[in-house]
Order: C-alpha cells, then sequence, then structure tokens
C-alpha cells in the first residue's frame, strides 16, 4: 500500500468514526490474507467499498475503504459489533485469466507488433501558398470571403475562411473550392489530414469532399464540433470503396438543424494525404 488517506473525525450518533482510503496493489491471495486479518482483529472494522481491477500481470490493484467506530458512550462497557460473514472456504483466485483470454491476449500482442511495423508517410497536398481558391456559399445567398495569412504551420502563408450563413437553416455550407488545384489521389489513402485555427468554440462541423474515377461525391466529415481554440490537427478515414484516381474537390464549413450561430471564421494549412506503408 503506498499511503493511507484519513478523513476527519465524524459522529454517527453515540459513534466517532474515521474512514481510512487505502490503494493497494496485491496477489490474490496476499489480498485475501489481508481481508482475513481485517476480520480477525479484536475490535471490529467495517469495510465500506472494495474497488478491485485485474492487471495483467496476475495482481490486483485498487482501492479498499475502511471505516474505524469508537464508543464514548459510559454505558457500554464493551464494543459489541454483529458480524455476518460466510464460512471460510478454499476457493480458486476468480481473478486468473483463462487459458482462452492467455491465447487471445497473446494474438492482440503479435497484432500489436505488426501495427507497430507500420510507417506513416504524409504527402503535403495543398498548402495554401496560391490564390487559386473560391469561396461558393450553399445556398447561394451565403456570404463569405478567403484570405491569405501571415499566421502558418507550414510554408509561409495559411487561408482565411470567413462566412455569414444570415439566418439559420436545416443545412447551412461555406466552401472552400480547390478545383483549380486539381489535387488528384492516384493511389489509395488510409486518412486525409488538415491543420485547423479555431477562434472560438462552436458547434460547427467541418469537413471535405471527394469526388472519385465514377464521379461519385463523397462527403466526410473532419469533426462534428468545434470543442478547441487554436491549431488542431484533424484527419478522417477514407472510404474502402472510393475509386482511384480521386480528386478533393473543397473544403467546408457546415451548420445544422437551425443552429443559431451564424458567423464565423477559422485558419486553414498543410493539406495533407497520409499513407501506411508495411515493412
Amino acid at each position: 500500500m503506498s499511503s493511507f488517506d484519513f478523513s476527519a473525525l465524524r459522529k454517527e450518533d453515540s459513534l466517532d468514526v474515521i474512514t481510512v482510503t487505502l490503494p493497494f496493489h496485491a496477489t490474490y491471495e496476499h489480498f485475501m490474507l489481508f481481508l482475513k486479518k481485517i476480520r480477525e482483529y479484536k475490535r471490529k472494522i467495517i469495510i465500506n467499498t472494495i474497488n478491485i481491477n485485474n492487471m495483467t500481470n496476475e495482481k490486483l490493484s485498487g482501492i479498499i475503504i475502511l471505516d474505524f467506530y469508537s464508543l464514548h458512550n459510559e454505558q457500554y462497557k464493551d464494543e459489541n459489533f454483529t458480524v455476518l460473514y460466510k464460512n471460510q472456504a478454499i476457493k480458486e483466485n476468480p481473478f486468473e485469466h483463462f487459458k482462452a483470454y492467455d491465447e487471445k491476449l497473446n494474438k492482440n500482442c503479435i497484432e500489436e507488433k505488426i501495427t507497430h511495423s507500420k510507417t506513416i508517410l504524409k504527402k503535403l497536398l495543398y498548402g495554401f501558398e496560391s490564390s487559386n481558391t473560391i469561396f461558393v456559399g450553399n445556398p447561394k445567398e451565403i456570404t463569405g470571403k478567403l484570405c491569405k495569412d501571415y499566421v502558418s504551420k507550414e510554408g509561409k502563408y495559411s487561408l482565411i475562411i470567413s462566412y455569414d450563413f444570415f439566418k439559420p437553416r436545416k443545412k447551412n455550407q461555406g466552401n472552400i473550392l480547390l478545383d483549380a488545384e486539381r489535387i488528384l489521389l492516384k493511389k489509395p489513402v488510409e486518412n486525409i489530414g488538415v491543420w485547423v485555427y479555431a477562434f472560438e468554440k462552436s458547434n460547427h462541423k467541418i469537413g471535405i469532399v471527394i469526388i472519385d474515377e465514377r464521379a461519385k461525391n463523397y462527403n466526410i466529415y473532419l469533426t462534428n464540433q468545434i470543442n478547441w481554440t487554436g491549431w488542431k490537427y484533424l484527419k478522417c478515414n477514407i472510404p474502402s470503396d472510393i475509386v482511384y484516381p480521386t480528386k478533393l474537390q473543397r473544403i467546408y464549413v457546415e451548420s445544422s438543424d437551425f443552429d443559431k450561430k451564424l458567423s464565423g471564421k477559422f485558419r486553414f494549412d498543410a493539406l495533407e494525404a497520409i499513407y501506411l506503408n508495411t515493412k
């Protein structure tokens, strides 16, 4: 036991009570021996709570909370408690691993080693250095603008999108149209990632739209909520049924379900394709 935490003295009718919290690490056998010593101690100790976790090294960890009572009323000569417990019996350790579990654990370890042998390769698709992007609102009455900014994560510039949805709707979108950049993915990609700077928190969403060889559109969210401020790296998984080569058409900011927040701005930089290389 690495520490002992004693509570302040409190009253329960005529009783003085102190609670002791004990975090522990032990084998099953040693833990049962400890509980036996508590039960056999001449002044009875109440076990308030036991929290047990099974660790992978065949040991237990957890917390045990004990209540110590003291009687000070003169009419009591002895401290009598009724103790209820089952007859002692020899039981096998219920926390031991089953053979099937060990086999599964070994399999997972093998799979984990395979996972660790993969390397991540990132390819920059667009650094937001040029001025070839266009703002498009959906519906068309939505207004916004794009401008380059010197605060960046890669290269010299980032891109700021600012927008005004005008009124709540079932869906509002402000789009960064990337058609002029002709961003093509010629081979299967694991993720697409981009750095996003949030100026404030909101329920707005950010996503991308890609079009595959069959001219099928895929609308993929990077995030469903803006729960941060400052820079954050966002990435999304790419559906496995996409037919390559595929084109990254646009990045969008979206509100939905008649959200009352109508305007905002974000900074984007370093749009990347992420590939996994297995060694």
